[in-house]
């Protein structure tokens, strides 16, 4: 469990690990992380239904 020094917020370990490799990612190649993140958010937004 991580636990925020500033405001006593409790993560999981594993929340914490996703984090910290998030923000690696992001700090080596700003570009490329955000083409991650939108590839995903479309593949995510493909398996939603459809209700119109």
């Amino acid at each position: 469990m991580y636990r925020c020094t500033g405001c006593s917020y409790e993560i999981s370990a594993d929340a914490w690990r996703l984090h910290q490799g998030l923000l690696a990612g992001l700090d080596a190649d700003q570009d490329a992380f955000f083409v991650r993140v939108q590839l995903r958010t479309a593949r995510l937004r493909a398996l939603e239904p459809a209700w119109h």
